[in-house]
């Protein structure tokens, strides 16, 4: 899986200085991600608020391929955590919080959203799932099964049984995130006392 991972690093023009690229601001602006702090065992938790990400919009702005890079500039940024934690402490994965909210139809029914959505969930899951120790999607709204149902073939079993998925219920969400996760690496949005992270 690494070898596989450093060829395709080597062979994907993307990815050429993706960690020094900077976004145009308006892709930057929409697609805001962060890293809140380790877990118990030293892991990389990372905060996705996709619900609020508007991938469509950008794409009619004329930023798609923008947003392809900025997909590989998160993973390229999870790879670089993941390796200095390995460092200190042995730790190869990282968890992942993913925010559904405010996530809509408008922002799916539409094929080259989907399009790029898709892109990323094959290539995650060709080159990088042994890097995710858990993902939990929070906030889910109705038509996130819509997606997910989109993504799920692309998964593998192995992949998929390192998900968990929660509704509005905050109470039954937070306190399974406060189980694997300190609540000083906790943004106070989700019960914890890290830095507020839903500031637009």
């Amino acid at each position: 899986m690494l070898r596989d991972y450093v060829d395709w690093r080597k062979n994907n023009e993307d990815l050429r200085n993706i960690v020094s690229w900077n976004p145009p601001e308006a892709v930057a602006k929409c697609i805001k991600y962060k890293f809140t702090g380790l877990d118990f065992e030293g892991r990389p938790v990372l905060w996705l608020p996709i619900g609020r990400w508007g991938v469509r919009k950008l794409i009619a702005e004329g930023y798609k391929q923008d947003c392809v890079r900025m997909q590989y500039k998160i993973l390229e940024e999870i790879a670089h955590e993941i390796e200095t934690r390995r460092k200190i402490c042995g730790t190869n994965q990282f968890v992942v919080i993913a925010d559904s909210a405010e996530l809509s139809f408008w922002k799916l029914a539409n094929y080259e959203t989907v399009e790029v959505i898709l892109r990323f969930f094959r290539e995650f899951e060709s080159y990088f799932p042994e890097f995710l120790y858990s993902c939990y999607f929070v906030n889910n709204p109705m038509i996130f099964s819509y997606i997910f149902n989109l993504v799920k073939p692309f998964l593998s079993a192995h992949t998929l049984s390192k998900v968990q998925m929660f509704d509005y219920n905050q109470e039954k969400w937070k306190s399974v995130l406060l189980n694997g996760i300190p609540t000083k690496s906790l943004p106070v949005e989700y019960g914890g006392t890290g830095e507020k992270v839903l500031v637009y």
